[in-house]
């Protein structure tokens, strides 16, 4: 008797098991692991910005002393140093990241209470590095290009691009 109640639940759970299609289960389960990748590289990618920081800090210093920029970039700002009032940024601007500036800007004026945007501006089909630095008030003073590649292109520029930027920026900051 207790043989055919085991043999009873092992079709009963056959009988459960049989309601799922094989090709719902295949679909959950590369589903699943999808989700697990992206979450795995969302972790990394949020847990390892300190150290993105300090390598892109110390590579844009050594391009701009190599350049004989006096400017050099302080300490990365915390995402959360705009103003509440402005809780989003511009699409465009989202894989940047604002320091503090030292130094004197190119025209040779000290640059008290400047922030920089290090991000890849995007022109004509290329992308390059490029720096920003935005006054106290927010407007943007002047982009310099961090490649020599970046510098070619931004002479062939036109002002429009630039003034899209230039929006973008002061739009992200205040």
């Amino acid at each position: 008797m207790s043989e055919a109640r085991n043999a009873a639940s092992v079709l009963g759970m056959k009988k459960k098991n049989a309601r799922i299609p094989p090709q719902l289960k295949d679909a959950a389960i590369f589903l699943g692991w999808i989700i697990g990748l992206i979450l795995i590289a969302a972790l990394i990618w949020v847990f390892t910005q300190p150290v993105r920081n300090q390598i892109l800090l110390g590579s844009v210093n050594r391009v701009l002393e190599e350049s004989g920029n006096s400017l050099r970039l302080g300490e990365p700002l915390p995402p959360d140093f705009r103003s509440s009032a402005n809780s989003g940024t511009s699409a465009s601007l989202v894989f940047s990241t604002w320091f503090t500036v030292a130094g004197n800007s190119e025209q040779g004026n000290s640059l008290p209470g400047a922030k920089a945007i290090v991000f890849t501006l995007v022109a004509d089909g290329s992308f390059f590095p490029c720096l920003a630095i935005v006054t106290q008030e927010g407007t943007v003073r002047e982009f310099i290009p961090l490649s020599s590649y970046g510098g070619r292109i931004m002479k062939t520029l036109s002002s429009g691009i630039l003034k899209i930027y230039t929006r973008r920026i002061e739009g992200a900051e205040s």
